[in-house]
């Protein structure tokens, strides 16, 4: 308020303020200085509010020797509708943060309940592990103790042959066949034990790899969320252009059908333009290909579509050279995954390539 006020006369504070804004609009004040006609002084006005140039472009139109009291009105007027527009989409931008932070807090509790899940499972399965490798343990230790047992036997045997005892030697010889048959009936019941530590083993895997999936694609959704929230930390400056997707069309194929407006708004908060079909549920088949010849990326949930559906994805995309991703499960998350997989050398020049982001 000071240095409006201190600019109604010529003071140091005016000049210094003048000077400022001389240096700081230079290069504008020289381009506005060549012209000659009050209408091309209009209409660069015009021009620069359009292109967004507002600064510089007021202080350089005002300082022009044709500048009129008509200028001078329209430019109030201009710079006074365009707070009322700022003070719009501020309003529509805290709608969207709001909602956005409801869904982050969703998918939050979600994430937990899924990690307490998945933690759960895999200590029972350590701990089965664990009881049948004692048991594997337990097991080797008779059979090492049953053949000692039958090396004993065995020459107990020979001396009884030795001494020419048949009583002896035959009753030796039961007792060496029931403990073969023990050490059989032994060995294979720690075969059993060994195939069923294994098949623990590999399921133990699969649970610890879906685990890892599950973190990575909610790291990859919280991420786009933060960043399209337009969150001031640092380190995620470098997922920028990562998830910026560039105005490319993105079509979806399958998916549930409560999601849509979710897969919608996240394409979007991604800057890019969203399409979808249900894989020939209820939309035409037909339809299917137009869709794909106008989008540069596809995106399928292979839980929730045709199997048609997905032989035609892959031709079509294998003859078009269109970017093809088979998503896991149609959930929100696998999608933010797939899109922050996009390399971004590929959306520079507008060819995207082909890099499956599941096991599939």
């Amino acid at each position: 308020v000071r240095f409006v006020a201190a600019a109604g006369s010529k003071n140091p504070a005016s000049i210094a303020v003048q000077k400022l804004l001389e240096k700081q609009h230079a290069e504008t004040l020289r381009r506005t200085a060549r012209i000659r006609c009050r209408d091309d002084l209009a209409r660069a006005w015009n021009d620069a509010l359009d292109a967004g140039d507002v600064p510089g472009a007021m202080w350089a139109t005002l300082t022009h020797p044709l500048c009129d009291d008509a200028i001078r009105t329209r430019i109030f007027e201009d710079i006074h509708m365009l707070s009322h527009q700022l003070g719009a989409g501020q309003r529509a931008d805290l709608c969207q943060y709001a909602r956005a932070r409801d869904e982050l807090i969703r998918l939050r509790r979600r994430f937990d309940t899924l990690n307490d899940k998945s933690r759960r499972q895999i200590d029972t399965r350590d701990r089965r592990i664990q009881s049948l490798e004692a048991a594997l343990e337990a097991s080797e230790q008779a059979r090492r103790l049953g053949e000692h047992t039958r090396a004993g036997l065995q020459r107990e045997l020979d001396t009884l042959h030795s001494n020419d005892d048949a009583t002896r030697a035959a009753e030796r010889a039961r007792a060496l066949i029931a403990s073969e048959r023990r050490l059989q009936s032994m060995t294979r019941e720690r075969d059993e034990w060994k195939d069923a530590c294994h098949e623990e083993r590999s399921r133990l895997d699969a649970l610890r790899s879906r685990f890892d999936t599950l973190v990575a694609e909610y790291d990859a959704l919280e991420r786009i969320v933060a960043e399209r929230l337009g969150g001031n930390d640092p380190d995620d400056e470098c997922h920028a252009e990562s998830t910026d997707l560039g105005g490319r069309q993105v079509l979806y194929v399958g998916g549930r059908n409560q999601l849509v407006d979710r897969y919608r708004a996240l394409v979007e908060r991604c800057n890019g333009q969203f399409s979808h079909h249900d894989g020939g549920r209820e939309n035409s088949r037909a339809r299917l290909e137009s869709m794909m010849s106008s989008v540069d990326a596809v995106f399928c949930a292979t839980d929730c579509v045709s199997h048609d559906a997905c032989l035609r994805l892959k031709r079509f995309c294998k003859r078009h050279r269109k970017h093809y991703i088979m998503l896991q499960s149609s959930g929100l998350s696998s999608l933010a995954r797939a899109i922050e997989s996009l390399p971004c050398q590929a959306r520079e020049s507008g060819l995207f390539h082909s890099t499956p982001t599941s096991d599939r």
